[in-house]
């Protein structure tokens, strides 16, 4: 009776000993799964943070781009991370498009914006990326009028934090021992008769005018530019001028005759970007509408 009793309980003992030797290897693999996972997990966050400095690390590099914003164009000026922009445009969203394809996604910060105060043309572009908190300093060029538009403006920047300057007087901004902007509002101080910014880009001369029809005075202060920017159509007929860049007309009448080496005549959603050195001016051929007769080397 003991044999009878004491086989099946060796048979069960041998069952249990082969299970437990069964699982052995389940166990070892499970203990081995958090191991792995911090090891993928710290590959992972070394990968992110190498991928991030050197994202960080590139930049478009200096530059200025001129692009078609509503019926008029904008600039945008781009030096040692650094941004100015000089116009704003006729419709809200064009402004704010032209910055976002100018910069990079997470760094779209604008420390200047430059608005033309001589009428409200530009004010759409200028107070819809002032809302959405791209801009760290305001300039209004010239002295604005009563208009409800300029109240709204100035209320928008004063909920972002965004210091404002009217510029009554022309005013000098240095980005660098070479580089500045001198800011010239009405040469008077009147409302309505325009503005200009002088761009000095080491020997290189830009002129950025935005003038009524038929009032060419900005144009005497800035004759020996190397490019000429005209955020509306020319005020008159100015010249000559080595490159000019305007908007495109959109009737025979809006059209007005420049002695120009070079044209850029921009669609509204159009950028050009020119890249520059202390001592030259560089645009894609493939950019330029109209040229004249070959390039000549800068004075």
């Amino acid at each position: 009776m003991v044999a009878t009793v004491s086989s099946p309980a060796s048979k069960a003992t041998a069952q249990v000993s082969e299970e437990h030797t069964r699982s052995a290897p389940h166990s070892r693999l499970w203990s081995l799964a958090p191991i792995r996972c911090a090891l993928l997990l710290a590959g992972g966050l070394a990968l992110g943070l190498v991928a991030g400095w050197l994202l960080s690390q590139w930049s478009p590099g200096d530059r200025l781009v001129i692009g078609g914003t509503g019926q008029e164009l904008s600039v945008l000026l781009e030096l040692d991370g650094r941004r100015i922009v000089i116009g704003g445009g006729s419709s809200r969203s064009d402004l704010v498009d032209f910055v976002d394809r100018s910069t990079l996604p997470w760094d779209r910060q604008i420390d200047l914006l430059v608005v033309p105060a001589w009428d409200e043309q530009h004010l759409p572009g200028a107070l819809e990326l002032v809302t959405r908190g791209r801009v760290r300093r305001l300039a209004v060029l010239g002295l604005p009028g009563n208009e409800p538009a300029w109240t709204a403006l100035e209320r928008a920047a004063q909920r972002r934090g965004v210091a404002v300057t009217f510029v009554a007087e022309p005013q000098r901004v240095e980005l660098s021992e070479t580089v500045w902007l001198v800011l010239y509002p009405a040469p008077d101080g009147r409302e309505a008769r325009g503005g200009h910014v002088s761009i000095r880009l080491g020997e290189v001369q830009i002129g950025v005018v935005d003038a009524p029809r038929g009032n060419a005075d900005h144009w005497r202060t800035i004759a020996r530019s190397h490019l000429l920017v005209t955020l509306r159509q020319p005020p008159g007929e100015l010249g000559p001028v080595p490159l000019l860049a305007r908007p495109s007309p959109r009737r025979p009448s809006d059209f007005v005759p420049i002695e120009a080496q070079y044209e850029l005549a921009l669609d509204p959603g159009r950028r050009v970007t020119l890249r520059f050195s202390a001592r030259e001016l560089r645009i894609p051929l493939e950019a330029v509408d109209r040229p004249a007769r070959p390039s000549t080397s800068m004075p």
